[in-house]
C-alpha cells in the first residue's frame, strides 16, 4: 500500500467578526479600535454601526426604535464576540443592556473592556464581573 504526499495548505488565520457597543462615545470607541488594529496578526471585521453611516430612524416614531433594535440584533447575531466598553454603561444603560441581552440570546461571548481603574467612581458596573453577562474582562491600560 503506497501513501501519497498530501500538500498542506498554508495556515490562514480566521477573521473574527466583532460588535463593539459604543453608543456614539467616539473617544472610547476609537481608542479601543486603535488598540485592536495595533495587532496586525489579529484579523477582524467591525460589525459596529459606523458614525459615517448610522442606522436611519426618526425618534418620534416608535417603529423607528424597533428598526434600530432589529438592526443591532442582526449585527450581534452575526458577531463572533460582543465587546462592551464599561465606561459607557452608566450613560447608555438601556441601549447597552439591550445589546447584552441580544448577545446572551444569541449565545455570543461578551467581553467587558475597561480602562485601568484608578478610583472607586471608575469601577466597572456589576455586570462586567458577572459570570452570566461577561465571559471575560480585558483592560486597556490607559488607552
Amino acid at each position: 500500500m503506497a501513501f501519497g504526499i498530501t500538500e498542506i495548505p498554508p495556515f490562514e488565520p480566521p477573521t473574527y467578526k466583532l460588535f463593539i457597543s459604543h453608543a456614539w462615545n467616539r473617544a472610547e470607541y476609537d481608542s479601543l479600535v486603535d488598540l485592536i488594529r495595533q495587532d496586525m496578526s489579529f484579523l477582524w471585521e467591525n460589525l459596529s454601526v459606523p458614525k459615517e453611516n448610522p442606522i436611519a430612524m426618526l425618534l418620534a416614531l416608535p417603529k423607528s426604535i424597533r428598526t434600530l433594535v432589529h438592526e443591532l440584533d442582526d449585527r450581534i447575531r452575526q458577531a463572533d464576540c460582543v465587546l462592551i466598553i464599561s465606561g459607557m454603561y452608566v450613560a447608555h444603560r438601556q441601549w447597552i443592556q439591550s445589546e447584552i441581552e441580544a448577545a446572551l440570546d444569541f449565545r455570543r461571548p461578551i467581553v467587558g473592556v475597561a480602562r485601568e481603574v484608578k478610583t472607586a467612581y471608575q469601577r466597572p458596573p456589576g455586570w462586567l464581573s458577572s459570570r452570566r453577562a461577561a465571559n471575560s474582562s480585558a483592560g486597556t491600560r490607559g488607552r
